[in-house]
């Protein structure tokens, strides 16, 4: 099993266990200088709608047509050096650590090199009938911190932040499709080669490929593990992933990799997160996350740090878990979540949506990650940026009102009942005009909470 479960952690994780195959005990952060890409998807959600009408298996192509577009650029990363630490829906962020200032250098030329490599061969790619899409890439290079928390039944997230995790986002924002653009700090270890001009106060672009560094494959760079890993190593797997793999026949087609499946999805932003906070600190936000989110069997999709805070992505439906209620087991999680993070100290803000996904594992055989698809989970992301509190669409609102806001009539465990004694109360906003979607969008806002 050791073999199968490798793919779904960054190689930082495996080199770790590598040195100590024991299961976490604690939280832990590790400090250490590299560089970076971030690639996103040009106008994904936009893309995403066009796929979708063209075919009544839209979902299902779309799963195609991204993990052959994702799986080469991962393919690339890897011939490069790189080890993906995290995706994020339709993008990639991947790091060349360092071990001295010297190779930070060299480090920062070889993810230059191989951002370059991506875009010759991946813009304006065909990835449907009339449809092509190119990639925005922004790099950057300096300080980086990963942090290992939560633990709460043994699951722990990994978390990668810092200035550098910074620079690659501003750097990226910047960027047309097709191109590549480097924060200023990176291009300071850069020599100067003539390969980029300055296109604002912040960015430089980069036109062409820096000087050759020869061979670029590290087929070392990940160390021998233990066999006796493997429970370490589960620990920072979805249960997707271990359902997957634990099954006794391997999915081999698209169609059997991939489900479509109605699920609420829950975004969460903790505005004040920050890595000045003591690691227990951290430690205890994300597992009150954990416990609001475990308590109505939802679980964590993604952990990452943006410009405003930490976001997190949750869903309730996806395998090997489904109720019939859980746009009313989303919106309590979102109501505990804001309420316990308060009483610590710290501002949450929450959207909900709920429709049709496409999940599953996203990647190749180098790298891989469970991930889901849809125009549900760029809502639900819009919704909670303009939230102040809970916020969920339409589609959550009516079904949780089908159930006369109570749970369905087969649910049986203890915590959806138990949090049903306080009933939901809504206030219905003006309808929402929301980036990729042409009509405004009904928006319900939860009272209190």
């Amino acid at each position: 099993m050791l073999a199968l479960y490798k793919k779904y952690v960054p190689a930082f994780v495996l080199n770790r266990l590598a040195t100590n195959p024991a299961p976490p005990q604690k939280p832990y952060s590790e400090n250490f200088q590299a560089a970076a890409l971030f690639a996103d998807i040009a106008q994904f959600t936009i893309v995403t709608e066009k796929i979708m009408s063209q075919s009544s298996t839209g979902l299902l192509e779309l799963a195609g047509v991204i993990n052959k577009y994702l799986g080469r650029q991962i393919e690339m990363i890897d011939e490069f050096g790189g080890d993906i630490f995290k995706f994020a829906g339709d993008a990639v962020f991947a790091v060349w650590k360092a071990d001295n200032p010297e190779d930070l250098k060299e480090k920062t030329r070889k993810t230059v090199q191989c951002a370059l490599a991506i875009q010759k061969e991946l813009s304006n790619f065909p990835i449907a009938r009339d449809i092509e899409v190119s990639l925005r890439i922004g790099i950057g290079a300096g300080p980086m911190t990963a942090l290992s928390l939560g633990g709460l039944f043994d699951r722990w997230e990994i978390l990668v932040a810092g200035d550098t995790v910074r620079q690659t986002a501003l750097a990226e924002k910047e960027a047309e499709p097709g191109t590549v653009v480097i924060h200023p700090r990176a291009w300071q270890l850069l020599e100067k080669g003539g390969f980029g001009e300055k296109i604002s106060s912040k960015v430089f672009k980069l036109k062409h490929a820096s000087p050759s560094l020869g061979s670029v494959r590290e087929t070392s760079r990940i160390h021998a593990i233990e066999e006796r890993a493997e429970e370490a190593l589960r620990c920072y797997i979805p249960r997707s992933i271990v359902t997957i793999v634990g099954t006794d026949e391997k999915p081999t087609s698209l169609e059997e990799q991939f489900a479509e499946r109605i699920v609420s999805v829950l975004f969460i932003n903790i505005e004040d997160w920050s890595l000045s906070f003591p690691l227990e600190r951290l430690h205890r936000i994300l597992q009150i996350v954990q416990g609001c989110l475990y308590r109505y069997e939802g679980s964590i999709n993604r952990f990452g740090i943006e410009d405003k805070g930490s976001v997190i992505l949750a869903a309730f439906g996806l395998p090997p878990l489904f109720h019939g209620d859980d746009p009313l087991r989303a919106m309590y999680a979102a109501r505990d979540i804001v309420r316990e993070l308060s009483e610590l100290g710290h501002r949450a803000t929450t959207g909900v949506a709920t429709g049709l996904v496409f999940c599953g594992p996203m990647g190749n055989d180098i790298r891989s990650e469970y991930t889901m698809h849809g125009n549900v989970v760029n809502l639900a992301a819009r919704l909670m940026q303009a939230s102040d509190g809970v916020y969920c669409d339409a589609a959550s609102y009516y079904l949780m009102q089908d159930l006369g806001f109570k749970p369905a009539p087969e649910s049986q465990d203890r915590a959806i009942h138990a949090a049903s004694r306080e009933r939901l109360d809504f206030q219905a906003l003006d309808p929402m005009q929301v980036k990729g979607r042409r009509d405004p969008v009904q928006v319900y806002r939860l009272k209190g909470p």
